[in-house]
């Protein structure tokens, strides 16, 4: 994950729902998988910097 927001421009912000599921097909798991995993913690971080 941290690799694909790296590859974007910093005045483009990544989608959430958009990348949830490019994540999603990447690590075959469903969404609700990756929700309770802490997807949206690391999206935080990653692109908010929370």
């Amino acid at each position: 994950m941290h690799q694909i927001i790296q590859q974007t421009n910093n005045s483009e912000k990544i989608d959430f729902y958009s990348l949830l599921d490019e994540m999603s097909v990447y690590y075959s798991l469903t969404t609700e998988e990756l929700l309770t995993r802490g997807f949206r913690k690391a999206y935080r971080q990653a692109i908010e910097g929370v």
